[in-house]
Formats: structure tokens, sequence, C-alpha cells
């Protein structure tokens, strides 16, 4: 009978890399859990803001910084370390604009607001100068108004998550939902894995992935820019509007 020396040394050499490729993903994710956790309420929060503010984007954008703002702040949470993580979130979110919009309004459309929209004087938060004639699609007494559907083109996300539009029968009603869709890129953080992921997400090494999405293009672009891996965040919110559309477009 041969002898058995070594083998449990060649099974070791095996099995270590792998185990800690798991302990590393278990790490990375419960991270990327904890990220994507906070992002969802941050677009929640962006969607609330613009209900009452008019769909504005940048409400909603500063709205959706601010819900990310947990994610920001090392240290203590003092005055301090607060304005530091709003510097930090606050540059993280232009560097996303760049290549792919944090904050996307997919209802009501455009087609929907030129056809429901009306154009008079009134006065909207923040109007220093009392009404101004604007375009805007009218939120008061919803109840009460027509409920007759129009054939309006209207976005709907395929199953890649990315708009396409179709032709659907809409009241003014439906264009008084707000629907958002978000973006963002979160930072990997476990050393190694960070770059195994990063490499199969962007097809680098492996080649077994359909195409990376839109947002997670931006993302490794956004990486290669400064040297760091991220993941692509995408999350969608609904409210019913509070306040009347303003023109966005």
């Amino acid at each position: 009978m041969r002898s058995a020396k070594g083998q449990s040394i060649t099974e070791f050499i095996i099995l270590l890399p792998i185990f800690f490729i798991i302990l590393f993903g278990i790490f990375e994710a419960t991270y990327i859990y904890r990220a994507k956790v906070t992002f969802n309420n941050a677009t929640f929060e962006a969607a609330r803001s613009g209900a009452i503010h008019h769909a504005r984007i940048t409400e909603m954008r500063a709205a959706l910084r601010r819900g990310m703002l947990p994610l920001y702040t090392r240290g203590q949470a003092d005055n301090r370390g607060v304005a530091r993580a709003r510097v930090r979130v606050e540059a993280a979110e232009r560097l996303i604009n760049a290549g792919r919009r944090s904050v996307e309004i997919i209802n009501p459309t455009r087609e929907m607001f030129q056809r429901f929209s009306v154009t008079r004087y009134i006065e909207f938060d923040g109007d220093r100068n009392g009404a101004v004639r604007r375009s805007f699609l009218p939120n008061d007494h919803l109840i009460t108004r027509s409920t007759r559907a129009e054939r309006v083109p209207t976005v709907v996300l395929d199953n890649n998550g990315n708009p396409r539009t179709q032709d659907e029968n809409v009241s003014i009603q439906d264009a008084n939902l707000l629907k958002i869709k978000t973006h963002w890129c979160y930072e990997l953080k476990v050393p190694i894995l960070r770059d195994l992921v990063s490499c199969v997400l962007n097809q680098t090494c492996l080649g077994i992935l359909p195409r990376p999405s839109r947002e997670q293009l931006a993302c490794s672009a956004m990486g290669a820019a400064n040297g760091s891996s991220y993941i692509a965040l995408s999350s969608q919110a609904v409210v019913r509007m509070q306040s009347p559309v303003e023109r966005w477009f």
C-alpha cells in the first residue's frame, strides 16, 4: 500500500482559497445588503420629496443624497462627521450624474404632461415674486375630475430594468402618480473579492454573464476613473403627487 503522506496538505492548499472567497463573499454581501436597504429608503424619501415639491429633480436629488448619508458617515456622527459625510455623498452623486442620472422620472411622461397640462398664473413654493404664468399638471380636486382615459405613450421597464415606451389608456389621475427610478454606484469594500466581482460584472475575466446594464457600465467607468470597484444599485418608488407637477423637460 502506498503512503498517503502529504495528501491533507494538497487538499488544504486547494480549499483554502475557496474558503476565503466564501468568507469574504459573506462580508461583502452584508455590506451590499445594508447599502441596498439604505438606498431603497432613500429612493422612497426622494419620491416623497418630489410629491410635495412639484416633481422637481433638484429636490429629489437632494432628498436622495440625504438618505444616503448613513453610508458615508465615518467615526462619530457629530456635526463635523455629518458635514464630512455630506461632502463625500455630494461628490459621489456628482460623479454618478456624470455618467448616468441618479434620479429619473418614469411617470408622468412628457406626453402625459403635454396632454393633461394647463397654463395659467400660479404660485409655487420658492416663488419670490408671487404668481407666475407657467404650464403644470393640475393636482387639485382629482376625485371630482373626469376619469376619462386617453391614449398616451407611457414608459414601462423591460426585463433588464431599461425604460421603453408603449401606448396605454391613462387619465389625469394616472398622470398624478409620480414614479421614479434611482441609480447609485456603491463602492465594494472587501479586498480581493471586490476585484473579482468587478472582473465578473465587467466581463473582463469570465464571459458567462450577459452584457452589463447601462447602470453598471456607468459605474464601471466611474471606477476606472478613480481606481475603485463599484456595483450598480437601482431602485424604484411610486407615490401620489401632493402638488402640481412642474414642467421638468
